[in-house]
């Protein structure tokens, strides 16, 4: 048989309560946030992030969803578009969405066979293996469908283009 002994446990020693001081207490030091310095993103890199988007057309919503890109303005976007418009890799289009008339820029990239002998001399943006990848991709969820649809009425892409 076995036997069992109960060891003695010590009873802890209550604590005595805080007291508490009719004097009002200071508040906290409150802490400014830190500010961080925007990063300048310089406009080649938006112009390589646009050529890299996937699907033949680009908003400035679709670019600024990205963690590289997420600040830029714009006026940033539309310098980066119009940039690309004159190096004649895509044309730049204003689309009505809506009734209101709120109207969107949208970059209409080039085929890559038009855009394969350009993409040479700017070879900082892109390779010509890249952007067809990235050309042949549907394009990005953050394209409205509204948007969508409208570009395929106005025959600026094909509808399979756009799935």
């Amino acid at each position: 048989m076995t036997f069992f002994t109960q060891a003695k446990v010590k009873p802890k020693p209550k604590k005595e309560p805080k007291k508490r001081s009719s004097e009002p207490k200071d508040p906290p030091a409150k802490r400014k946030p830190k500010k961080k310095p925007e990063a300048l993103v310089p406009q080649q890199a938006i112009m390589a992030g646009i050529m890299l988007t996937s699907g033949p057309v680009t908003i400035q919503r679709v670019i600024t969803n990205t963690s590289t890109f997420h600040k830029i303005s714009k006026e940033q976007f539309c310098n980066a578009v119009d940039s690309l418009k004159e190096a004649n890799l895509g044309e730049v289009i204003d689309v009505q969405t809506s009734k209101n008339g709120s109207m969107s820029k949208v970059f209409v990239k080039k085929h890559p066979a038009e855009a394969a002998l350009v993409l040479e001399h700017y070879p900082d943006l892109c390779t010509t293996e890249q952007y067809t990848t990235k050309y042949e991709q549907s394009p990005s969820k953050s394209i409205p469908l509204k948007l969508r649809s409208k570009l395929v009425e106005m025959g600026v892409v094909f509808e399979k283009q756009m799935k």
